[in-house]
This record gives structure tokens, C-alpha cells and sequence, in this order.
């Protein structure tokens, strides 16, 4: 396809190669994808990314953006990441102004059904953290800072940014890339070293300061976590399967490609069909109805208020246990 108006990108390094194969079958086969595909290859040797060139997968070679000496002298709990986490930075790189808008899918994920409503957004779209977890969320999730030089770095930021607003995850998003630019880039790089170390889910940090008061919500049913959604699987009104997900996003352990998986048969079962990927492979996805994501997205805006009042108690909690604990750290 000639100037393709819109990519799907994945990430990965040496670890997660064979993993994002699958993400791209089950994307084309079941997503009805028909635009692009970008890996992002983070030191990736070459002898691995025969099967991307085969297929004219456009490959970009990512590098860590952290600077050795912000590495060194970070405090918090997310200075540890490895350094692939941050390539997804490169969706803002000038070589991808190529294309209007670029869909990010993470490693982890399975596609199920027709992703293309997607390209109706504007721009950044993610989707809500579950529970309408705030800014706050993401450098602290445990309410515990690591230090004095910790706290009063989060404090600071939070004198330029409302930590009380909601927060996005970063694993499904669609990414405005047609006015990339190296300075688009070096402000995005820059953010990245400013807060490395405070949050501990660090790229989700960036894109949610980066995007600060300007990204818009997707339905739930495209970042579906149903595994570690205890809250629907659990609450009021129980969501009992997993069926109505167009993309499943399997956070947490175990990976879909681990056999302890209760989703590693269907994982298995895309990832050995993947050689024979844009080679006759007709594609079949569903569509996702608008009864379907409707209904998830209220058995959501039910379960998330007592999930709410779960995680204000679980605060609570966490509060009178450092009040009777003069000598913690708070």
C-alpha cells in the first residue's frame, strides 16, 4: 500500500520477538487489519528480524533514551525497568510521520475481533485505567514512597499537573504520528529522563504528563483485561466471560504463551500459523457490536463504584497503619 494512512506498532527486543508475531497474525486474521505494520526492534540482533522483512514489516531500531547519569541517580521504585519499556517513545520519532495515526498493541495481547473503529478517533486515544486509577496511580500504586527525595520529587510534579485526574494505560493506544518531529521527540525523551525513577510504571507516566488534558477514552472492550479485572469478574453485576473483548490484553502472570495460560491454547494456535501470515491467510474477524460494547462498559460504570469504595477502604487501612507506625516512612 502506498502512503498507508495509518500502522499498527508493536515492541519488542530479544525476548519478546516470537511473542509480537502473534499479536501481528491475530491483528491481521481476526483484527481485519489492512494498513502497515511497524516493529519497533529494540536492540534486536539481525538474525532475528528475517520474518519482519519477509513480510515488508517496516523495522525501526530503538535505543535507550535514558541517560546514564538520570539512571544512576533516580529515586523511586521504576528506575529498575529495562530500558525496552521507553522505545515506545519512538511511536513520537519523525520516521513515522509517514502515516496519519499509528495503533500500538502490546506484546502481551491477543486480538479477537474487528479492530478498525479504532482509526475513528481523535487524537491520542487510550483507555481509562481500571477503577479510574489517577495520576497519582502510576508513581505510587502502593502509597509508598521510597524516600523523603522521592516524596518531595512527586510533590513538585504535582505542582504543575492535577494527580487527582484519571489515568490511561499505555498498552492499546492510538498515536496522532502525522505531525511527528525531532522536536516532538526530544520534548517527549526529555519528560522521560525528567521522571524516570519516580513512577512505577514509567512509560505510562509519560504518555499520560505528555498527553496531560488531551487524550480521549476508548471503549473497554479494546484494552480488555478481563484476567486481572477481579472487580467485574467479582462485583455486582458479574461479567462472566471473556467473549466480548476485541483486543484481550493479558497483564500480569502468567503470559499467554506461558502453558499455565488459560489463554495459551488460543495463543498457541495464532503463533503457529504465523509463517503463513499475508500468504493466502484470509482474513476473519468479527465485528464488534455496539450491544456488546455497550453492555461491558455498563457492567464497568456499575462494578467500578464499589471497586472504588474497596480501594478508599484499602487506603484507609493503609493510613492507620502508618499513623500507629510513627517510626515508617510515609
Amino acid at each position: 500500500m502506498k502512503n498507508p494512512p495509518a500502522a499498527i506498532a508493536v515492541l519488542a527486543d530479544s525476548n519478546y520477538i516470537e511473542a509480537v508475531k502473534q499479536v501481528i497474525y491475530s491483528s491481521y486474521v481476526h483484527g481485519n487489519w489492512k494498513g502497515d505494520y511497524v516493529l519497533l526492534a529494540h536492540e534486536v540482533p539481525e538474525e532475528k528480524l528475517g520474518w519482519f522483512k519477509e513480510r515488508n514489516i517496516h523495522i525501526l531500531p530503538t535505543s535507550p533514551l535514558i541517560r546514564e547519569d538520570t539512571r544512576n541517580n533516580s529515586p523511586g521504585k521504576g528506575k529498575n525497568w529495562p530500558a525496552v519499556v521507553y522505545s515506545k517513545l519512538f511511536l513520537l520519532h519523525p520516521s513515522l510521520k509517514q502515516y496519519k495515526k499509528v495503533i500500538f498493541l502490546d506484546a502481551d495481547i491477543i486480538v479477537r475481533k474487528d479492530i478498525r473503529r479504532l482509526l475513528w478517533t481523535k487524537g491520542l486515544a487510550a483507555r481509562r485505567e481500571n477503577l479510574g486509577h489517577n495520576l497519582l496511580y502510576q508513581f505510587v500504586p502502593d502509597l509508598e514512597y521510597t524516600s523523603h527525595q522521592h516524596r518531595q520529587a512527586v510533590r513538585s510534579l504535582q505542582q504543575r499537573y492535577c494527580f487527582n485526574k484519571p489515568s490511561f494505560n499505555v498498552g492499546v493506544m492510538v498515536v496522532p504520528t502525522g505531525n511527528n518531529s525531532a522536536e516532538e521527540f526530544r520534548r517527549i525523551t526529555e519528560l522521560a529522563n525528567e521522571l524516570h525513577g519516580l513512577a512505577y510504571f514509567p512509560e505510562q507516566a509519560v504518555f499520560n504528563l505528555y498527553y496531560y488534558n488531551h487524550w480521549t477514552n476508548i471503549p473497554y472492550v479494546y484494552n480488555d483485561l478481563f484476567v486481572n479485572d477481579t472487580f467485574n469478574r467479582n462485583g455486582l453485576w458479574r461479567r462472566k466471560n471473556d467473549r466480548d473483548a476485541v483486543i484481550l490484553h493479558l497483564t500480569g502472570s502468567p503470559k499467554p504463551w506461558d502453558p499455565a495460560s488459560e489463554h495459551f491454547r488460543e495463543w498457541q494456535q495464532n503463533y503457529q500459523q504465523v509463517d503463513k501470515l499475508f500468504d493466502g491467510v484470509q482474513q476473519q474477524g468479527a465485528h464488534p457490536t455496539l450491544v456488546s460494547i455497550r453492555k461491558v462498559e455498563r457492567i464497568n460504570n456499575v462494578n467500578q463504584v464499589f471497586g472504588r469504595l474497596g480501594r478508599m477502604i484499602w487506603k484507609a487501612g493503609r493510613l492507620i497503619k502508618k499513623i500507629s507506625r510513627p517510626g515508617e516512612k510515609k
